[in-house]
C-alpha cells in the first residue's frame, strides 16, 4: 500500500478518535452528576496526549509498508515516553488535588500496562493493518479510562452515595486475552479508599454498571461479585 492509501485509511481512524473524544468530553459535562472540573481536566489531558502519540505513530508508519519486530519495540518505547510525559503533566497541574491525582494514577496504571502488553504482542503484516489495530484498541483503552474516571469522581465527590464499578468490552477483552481482572483490582482499590474515609464499604452499597456489548466472562463476573458486599445488576 502506498503512502497516500495509508493516509486515507489512517485519517479515518483519526476521525474515529476525535469522535470518541467528543463523546467522552460530552459525557463528562452532561452526566447525571457532571464530572468535577479537576476530573474533566484529567480527561482532556488524557485524550490530548494519546492523540499526539497516535499522530506521531501515523507519521512514522506512513513511511513504511511492513511491520517488523523493531517497529514493535519502537512503539512500546514511544508509548512509555508519552506516558511519562503525561504523569508529569498531571503532577504539575494546579487544578488536580492530591487525593484525586493519587487515586487516579493508581487506577490508571494497570490499564496502561494492559495496552502496552497489547502492543508487545500485536501481530500485523502491514503498517495499515497495524495502525488500525493500535487505534481501535487505543479507543477502547481510553473509553475504559472514561468509565474509570467516572467511578473515581463519584467515589471522591459523592461519598454518601453507593459506589459503582463499570464493566465494558475492554475489561472483558483484557480478562480473556491477558488473564488480568482490571475491574477486581479497581474495586479493591476503591474499597480501600472508602475504608480509609468516614464511610466504609460495609455502610454503602456497590453497583455494577454494564456497558459491555459482548458476553461477560463467567470468571470475571464471579470475581467482581465476590469482592462486593452487596450487588445491584
Amino acid at each position: 500500500m502506498d503512502k497516500l492509501s495509508f493516509r486515507i485509511t489512517s485519517s479515518k481512524w483519526l476521525e474515529n478518535f476525535k469522535s470518541s473524544q467528543t463523546f467522552a468530553l460530552h459525557q463528562s459535562a452532561n452526566a447525571d452528576i457532571p464530572f468535577q472540573a479537576a476530573t474533566q481536566e484529567i480527561l482532556i489531558e488524557l485524550y490530548d496526549s494519546w492523540f499526539l502519540w497516535i499522530v506521531s505513530v501515523e507519521s512514522a508508519m506512513s513511511r513504511k509498508t511492513s511491520f517488523a519486530q523493531a517497529d514493535r519495540h519502537e512503539l512500546i518505547k514511544s508509548a512509555m515516553t508519552n506516558q511519562a510525559q503525561l504523569y508529569k503533566v498531571w503532577g504539575a497541574n494546579p487544578l488536580l488535588d492530591q487525593k484525586l491525582a493519587a487515586l487516579w494514577i493508581r487506577a490508571y496504571k494497570p490499564v496502561m500496562e494492559t495496552y502496552i502488553d497489547f502492543i508487545r504482542k500485536i501481530e500485523a503484516p502491514t503498517t495499515v493493518e497495524c495502525f488500525g489495530k493500535l487505534t481501535e484498541k487505543l479507543l477502547g483503552f481510553l473509553q475504559h479510562c472514561l468509565f474509570t474516571l467516572h467511578e473515581i469522581d463519584h467515589l471522591l465527590y459523592n461519598p454518601k452515595v453507593a459506589g459503582f464499578i463499570s464493566v465494558d468490552d475492554y475489561g472483558c477483552d483484557v480478562y480473556n486475552q491477558q488473564g488480568r481482572d482490571l475491574l477486581g483490582e479497581r474495586l479493591r482499590l476503591y474499597k480501600h479508599e472508602r475504608a480509609s474515609c468516614d464511610h466504609t464499604e460495609e455502610e454503602l452499597d456497590w453497583a455494577i454498571k454494564q456497558y459491555a456489548e459482548s458476553q461477560l466472562p463467567t470468571g470475571l463476573l464471579t470475581q467482581i461479585e465476590s469482592n462486593m458486599p452487596k450487588t445491584h445488576n
